[in-house]
């Protein structure tokens, strides 16, 4: 299985959806390094994927009026997180969820600590898709002149077990009326 998919849109078109985290797939041997039992690891992957968004980049792409590329990883974050920096200056790494996740959404350990040597997962999942995005920008900008990045991702209404739930979220409410459906089916 390759690290990600690049979908080609319209020759023109400066626009890339990309789809960092629909995937729950982890490779066995990277699954026989994480720490959680498979109940455990379901509930991770349950709070951490962005679920069917793949799918919504998908459908949207088809109703463009010039299709868009998109950009999707095959594997889950819990892999590697394509869109966190690789060093210490990811300010999500205090979490233990930098590019390579060292704990859970709720702070449980997913990886022994330190992290002693991220390079691997770092040569073979990060730095290969991050170059494939690098190029992709880079031929839209040469094609178009520029490049629009959309990220497709869900957003739950609740913080996560590492966020700060005394923080206001942002608000997405009206969003599913201007899509025909009420403001509660954003949440169902």
């Amino acid at each position: 299985m390759n690290n990600f998919s690049i979908l080609p849109g319209h020759p023109s078109s400066p626009v890339i959806l990309h789809v960092p985290h629909a995937s729950r797939a982890i490779p066995s041997a990277i699954r026989a390094s994480l720490l959680l039992d498979d109940a455990a690891l379901g509930a991770e992957l349950d709070e951490a994927t962005d679920t069917g968004t793949d799918l919504i980049a998908a459908l949207g792409a088809d109703h463009a009026h010039m299709r868009p590329w998109i950009v999707c990883n095959a594997y889950s974050r819990l892999v590697v997180d394509p869109e966190r920096f690789p060093d210490d200056s990811e300010p999500a790494a205090a979490y233990g969820r930098g590019a390579v996740y060292t704990r859970t959404c709720t702070g449980t350990l997913l990886r022994q600590e330190p992290l002693t040597n991220a390079d691997p997962l770092l040569d073979t999942y990060f730095r290969p898709y991050a170059t494939a995005v690098s190029e992709l920008v880079t031929g839209r900008i040469a094609a178009w002149g520029r490049a629009v990045i959309i990220g497709v991702h869900s957003y739950p209404p609740r913080p996560s077990g590492f966020e700060d739930p005394t923080l206001a979220r942002p608000v997405v409410r009206g969003v599913c009326q201007e899509f025909g459906g009420s403001d509660s089916d954003a949440w169902d």
